[in-house]
């Protein structure tokens, strides 16, 4: 069955990769790009973009980073695994924290290394939830039955 995710490419923290380096990973894990856009975000897109960072210790750097370059926005399609595609998202980009990500990850291979968490190439919504949020601040519908086979 075919499920669905939001997915974000943030600003390019490195001349080392590029949009394209992303996009051919999505290619090769099979994911259909069902809708895309690029944006540049304001302080209050990433204010409500990342509602529930707000206030942390590190929220004020990691909001000027997604407000350094352009940001791309992504519904992704998937029906090669009995996981949903939220679940096989976050399984392609890897841990969270670039310098832990398996080598074989988008950050493994992109992500910042050095400590700074948040230049980790990309996010991925961790749950239907997020998923319909997230989709919906950028103008599309993602409905439950979009993105949880339960539904």
């Amino acid at each position: 069955m075919k499920t669905k995710t939001f997915a974000l490419v943030k600003p390019l923290w490195s001349p080392s990769y590029r949009l394209s380096d992303v996009l051919a990973v999505i290619d090769d894990y099979a994911f259909i790009i069902e809708e895309m856009r690029l944006e540049k975000f304001t302080p209050i897109d990433v204010d409500i973009f990342y509602q529930e960072h707000v206030g942390k210790h590190f929220y004020e750097a990691m909001r000027a980073y997604m407000c350094s370059g352009p940001v791309v926005g992504m519904v992704l399609s998937s029906n090669v695994s009995k996981n949903t595609a939220i679940t096989c998202w976050r399984s392609v980009l890897g841990a969270t924290d670039s310098a832990k990500a398996e080598s074989s990850t988008l950050r493994g291979l992109y992500g910042n290394k050095s400590g700074v968490m948040f230049q980790n190439v990309a996010h991925g919504s961790d749950s239907p939830e997020a998923a319909i949020r997230e989709a919906k601040l950028w103008g599309w519908t993602l409905e439950a039955k979009d993105v949880d086979t339960e539904a």
